[in-house]
């Protein structure tokens, strides 16, 4: 990049920032309802309170000291190769791609899921009113995803036309992300906050009957338990399940929507003051995202609606009881645009990653090609590709993966964090992590703990669930594994290729 394009380019203010870190992490409470579903309300907000002090917390702080110190567009990437070497480098960009393939299919299918639930209530409201629009219950099953039927043929194929179209948004080439994430995050939250307001101005006269189900431990006489004690159940007529399977279920829902604080780091070069910028816009998506998920499932409680029927697109269920139909489409629209925007804005960040591992002579030097506008097309084709294969994975399954890449990686940035602090201690940091190197080193402890208890309950009690869930567990686990030892691999028959062809 000329000293012209870096200057020209630094645009993104703390407002801006604030907004495209909450759109990156956040983008609305859309995808709590299985936090909810899996150990009801009481479980989701303790979890959604919890989540942020053990994962989100050392994170913002990471990430704020590191980008201040280190403000260049790569981000995480960079970090990691200047503190641990280039071995260690690619290991973070290779965990951060495959991470990003899973990351990337989980958008599309919530933009399906609230397409058919923004749709099946505006069909029913019709045919209430005279006009003929068809059976809402079909778009029902487009929001069931079971796989297999006719209706999860036509969600994946509306997912691939998502994708295709946020391609070719990319293609034209890259845009700001500030004013347009304010707006967008106003947009998405405006129906929430009328939302919380009907619910806790005029609550559900049920409530006091469904509020058994918001507890962890069920009555005695109204379900039965399990062989091995303990159990949980999300509603009338279902299994009970193990309350250790519920609070990891929970958890890993928890961590993904608290997910992507570093994401922010890839643009550091389009900030303005970033020494400054980045700790303050850190400290403030934190609170902001945390209130955001706290405060509507917390107003929901009050609306009588039981945690079992907290599937995908339930928010859209309770804009309906809490505000009627107009509500109910509004959120279900909102729940679109959450999966698209965040799509179509983590495409120009994402596709970035193939194009500088293939200029550091890792992967061929073909996804380095770019249009005339700079865009380089074929890491962004060749990435569209892999995210919509990975949407046969399910919902479940994919997202699974996807913290599970994704908390390595960021285990990678707080090793980093102390390496520099260790190998430069000279190096100007705007904003440090206050306690010296051992705070420093302590900082990661607990999304190590969190992270290593999410993998744990994969492997240990996560089976099939339901028909949207269609790759057993183990192939999942192992594909999984498979990614993480494929980098070294990668990485030693790229530096190969590099000596042969001289290029190291």
């Amino acid at each position: 990049m000329s000293n012209h394009e870096a200057t020209t380019t630094r645009k993104v203010t703390l407002l801006g920032l604030i907004g495209a870190t909450y759109f990156m992490v956040a983008g609305g409470p859309y995808g709590l309802e299985n936090v909810v579903q899996s150990g009801g309300y009481l479980v989701a907000i303790a979890a959604l309170l919890i989540v942020p002090f053990v994962w989100s917390l050392p994170t913002a702080l990471m990430v704020s000291e590191l980008s201040s110190a280190i403000p260049e567009d790569g981000g995480y990437y960079v970090w990691v190769r200047r503190a641990l070497g280039p071995f260690w480098g690619f290991q973070e960009a290779w965990l951060s791609l495959a991470a990003s393939v899973f990351d990337m299919a989980l958008y599309p299918i919530f933009f399906v899921t609230y397409f058919a639930y923004a749709a099946k209530y505006a069909v029913r409201f019709l045919n209430n009113h005279g006009v003929a629009a068809g059976n809402p219950d079909w778009w029902q099953k487009i929001a069931e995803r079971n796989f297999g039927e006719t209706a999860w043929a036509i969600g994946l194929g509306v997912g691939v036309l998502v994708i295709a179209g946020c391609v070719l948004s990319n293609l034209r080439g890259a845009r700001g992300v500030g004013f347009s994430s304010i707006v967008l995050t106003v947009a998405l939250l405006a129906p929430f906050g009328v939302l919380s307001v009907l619910a806790v101005v005029h609550p559900a006269a049920s409530t006091s009957q469904e509020q058994p189900q918001t507890e962890v431990m069920p009555a005695a006489d109204s379900q039965p338990e399990a062989a091995d004690g303990g159990t949980e159940t999300t509603g009338q007529g279902e299994a009970p399940k193990p309350v250790e399977f519920v609070w990891i279920t929970a958890l890993l829902f928890a961590m993904w929507n608290y997910m992507g604080w570093d994401n922010a780091a890839t643009i550091a070069g389009e900030v303005e003051r970033p020494q400054r910028t980045y700790p303050l816009a850190m400290a403030a998506a934190v609170i902001l995202v945390t209130l955001t998920y706290v405060i509507p499932v917390a107003a929901a409680s009050r609306t009588g609606i039981g945690p079992a029927k907290w599937t995908e697109g339930a928010w859209v269920d309770v804009g309906d009881a809490v505000g009627g139909p107009a509500l109910a489409v509004a959120i279900g629209i909102g729940g679109m645009l959450m999966g698209y925007g965040m799509f179509n804005s983590l495409v120009l960040s994402y596709s970035r990653l193939p194009v500088v591992l293939a200029q550091d002579g890792y992967l061929p030097a073909v996804f380095t090609r770019r249009l005339k506008n700079g865009v380089p097309w074929v890491s962004v084709v060749v990435c569209a590709i892999a995210w919509s294969s990975a949407m046969l994975l399910g919902l479940k399954r994919a997202l699974a993966l996807d913290v599970t890449l994704y908390g390595l990686s960021l285990l990678l940035e707080f090793v980093a964090l102390v390496a520099l602090r260790i190998r430069e201690p000279q190096l100007a940091r705007p904003f440090r992590v206050p306690g010296g190197k051992v705070v420093a080193a302590l900082l990661g402890v607990f999304p190590a703990l969190v992270l290593a208890l999410a993998i744990f309950g994969q492997a240990a009690k996560w089976v099939p669930e339901d028909k949207s869930d269609p790759i057993p567990q183990e192939w999942a686990l192992m594909l999984g594994a498979g990614l993480v030892a494929l980098g070294p691999v990668v990485y030693l028959v790229g530096q190969r290729l590099m000596r042969r062809t001289g290029v190291v």
